[in-house]
């Protein structure tokens, strides 16, 4: 977010507008360069002013900042980086050379390119977090090493394709994040443990951002990682089916067929599992005793034989008077 100001901090670099983007670079460089020594400790609402005194004296450093800041390319060019960790883990790596993959580093517009000292993340500002600690990671390392603006653009898709090339493979753990993810995550992690051992040496997964980011440090090849995530949601699915069968026994009976299309018709039109019409119906007549008692009242009354001996039931009926007495 941009916003008129009138400050000696702004008007170091020529500009009367204070960004985000602007400060966050300016913290960032000053502590990769080492300049005021603990910069990357101070805290910008309080040292700010100190920070712009400093710089006005030392003019040189203030130089060098502008010139990086000239190769700095429009904000729509960044609209793939985020604000997560996992992001801000990958961006380091990549920077740092520690990672070369296709469209990385190898790719980039500027064959001979120097790679920033491993403990760049390290050097960064510790107020810096979130989509601005990104940012100000990209800033820097473009402007070192790309000097025009063009190149400095042709990096930026570079990198944005190496991005989105390396979280393609996202989707294979998508089962884990969802209204159930937590549970999830935590079956998983026991299913890891009891039979990849490389998951001994870090701690239980309490995000889902948490698993993606594992996964980037095991650096497996895709079919690896879709096949370990097949199995795991397979096991997932039995153990549902186990825990929704206890207190339960299947029972084996056969049915006309009318009466399973019946059963079938009940179970669309109702929006429920076959077993569970059976299940409501059977705690029905358990309960109010209505349709087998009349069912098995009228079964009797046609299958007993008729006594000829008994009268009928009916109307008691006066025997005739002798006409001849």
């Amino acid at each position: 977010m941009a916003i008129q100001i009138h400050d000696e901090f702004s008007e170091l670099f020529g500009t009367t507008v204070q960004s985000d983007r602007l400060e966050s670079f300016v913290w960032a460089w000053l502590a990769q360069h080492g300049a005021f020594t603990s910069a990357r400790d101070w805290v910008p609402e309080i040292c700010r002013g100190m920070i712009a005194a400093l710089l006005w004296l030392n003019r040189a450093v203030v130089e060098q900042i502008r010139c990086d800041l000239s190769s700095q390319i429009p904000e729509r060019h960044l609209s793939w980086i985020n604000g997560s960790d996992r992001q801000w883990v990958w961006i380091t790596r990549y920077v740092t050379g520690s990672v070369l993959r296709a469209g990385s580093l190898l790719d980039a517009p500027r064959p001979q390119y120097i790679l920033l000292e491993p403990d760049f993340a390290g050097k960064m500002p510790h107020h810096l977090v979130g989509r601005n600690r990104n940012i100000a990671g990209v800033d820097y390392w473009i402007s070192r090493f790309f000097s025009g603006l063009d190149a400095a653009i042709a990096c930026s898709s570079t990198m944005r394709a190496a991005w989105e090339s390396h979280t393609r493979s996202d989707s294979v753990f998508a089962w884990l994040d969802d209204a159930h993810g937590e549970q999830k995550r935590a079956f998983f992690w026991r299913w890891l443990e009891n039979r990849h051992s490389v998951a001994a040496w870090r701690s239980q997964f309490r995000t889902h951002e948490e698993v993606l980011l594992y996964f980037d440090e095991l650096m497996l090849p895709s079919s690896e990682m879709e096949l370990l995530s097949t199995k795991a949601r397979t096991a997932w699915n039995q153990y549902l089916r186990r825990e929704n069968c206890k207190g339960k026994q299947q029972c084996n009976f056969v049915l006309s067929d009318q009466t399973v299309r019946k059963l079938k018709i009940l179970a669309e039109k109702h929006g429920l599992t076959r077993t569970e019409i059976v299940e409501l119906l059977i705690d029905s007549e358990a309960k109010n005793e209505r349709y087998i008692s009349e069912r098995l009242e009228r079964k009797a009354l046609l299958t007993t034989p008729f006594d000829e001996t008994r009268s009928p039931p009916g109307p008691l009926s006066k025997p005739m008077s002798n006409a001849g007495a």
